[in-house]
């Protein structure tokens, strides 16, 4: 994994804790591994209260 790689995923892991942490996130999926959300660029799926 290159420099850029690591920043990247310290950047998605922070980025994950954050939605998890507030109150109106219903539940998170992280995609990351997933080959088929990542050749269409989605890392993340978030449902909300109210969305």
């Amino acid at each position: 994994m290159n420099e850029g790689e690591r920043v990247a995923q310290l950047a998605a892991t922070d980025i994950e804790a954050w939605v998890r942490s507030r109150s109106e996130t219903v539940s998170v999926r992280n995609l990351e591994n997933d080959l088929f959300f990542q050749n269409i660029d989605v890392y993340l799926i978030l449902a909300q209260k109210g969305s």
